[in-house]
């Protein structure tokens, strides 16, 4: 564990000699899981007349959000901060084209703008998409996944292992599409790690693999850093008119 039991039983608020009948279990709890971020579904019991046991599990960084200040938020698989960085580091899929309004310790990322209305009854339409996407991802992709890009919800495109750029198109019903799509990338790559290029998913029980080089692929060329120049279309011999100019006798 990364933390210690002394430093539970800080983060929970909870005092030696207090009345454990008068303990807000639910505000501990969440206390520990917003004090220390790694803890997860923590759970506290009273035993009277005296014993309070805390249990607890872990949770791992998953995904790093870009947060105001140029500063990334480390998330784990539900979105909930872990850790404010400045890089983002190796091993970590990159969550590009969404800004959270609110990314503290502890809590999970907010891209809802506040309003006057009932807070309860707010959506958090962006995170209700962002979640289904990742979700859909086969588990054991995830670490293969460098980044999601979510700058439009009607092309949503992820990039693997730097060298594939799979496209699923918007976001409704796209949990089928990305299974198929990830179905698709094992037939046409799994056997040859050599191989780069673009697997469109973005209709219904239908997906495809078009081979390219990395250089020709623009998601991979403005991911490397690189600044993408369009490929100039070829010039039709027949297309051209020859110019003639008279001269006065």
């Amino acid at each position: 564990s990364p933390y210690s039991k002394e430093e539970i039983i800080i983060a929970s608020g909870i005092e030696k000699g207090k009345s454990l009948i008068l303990l807000d279990v639910d505000e501990a709890q969440a206390a520990v899981e917003k004090n220390l971020p790694y803890t997860d579904e923590v759970v506290i019991k009273r035993r009277l007349p005296g014993t309070v046991v805390i249990r607890y599990g872990e949770t791992s960084k998953s995904y790093a959000v870009p947060a105001n200040g140029g500063a990334y938020a480390l998330t784990d698989s539900s979105l909930k901060v872990l850790e404010l960085v400045s890089d983002v580091p190796e091993g970590i899929t990159l969550i590009e084209g969404v800004l959270p309004v609110k990314a503290e310790l502890g809590t999970v990322l907010s891209f809802a703008n506040e309003s006057d209305g009932d807070k309860e009854e707010q959506t958090d339409r962006t995170r209700d998409v962002v979640l289904k996407v990742l979700g859909a991802i086969p588990a054991e992709e995830t670490v293969n996944i460098n980044m999601v890009d979510f700058s439009s919800f009607n092309n949503i495109y992820l990039i693997y292992k730097e060298r594939v750029v799979m496209r699923f198109g918007e976001s409704t019903d796209i949990e089928p599409r990305i299974d198929l799509g990830f179905r698709s990338l094992a037939v046409e790559i799994g056997i040859d790690p050599s191989v780069s290029g673009i697997i469109t998913s973005t209709i219904p029980k239908e997906a495809s693999f078009n081979p390219e080089d990395p250089d020709d692929i623009k998601e991979l060329v403005l991911y490397k850093g690189g600044e993408w120049q369009e490929p100039e279309l070829p010039v039709n011999p027949d297309s051209e008119t020859e110019e003639t100019t008279e001269n006065d006798e």
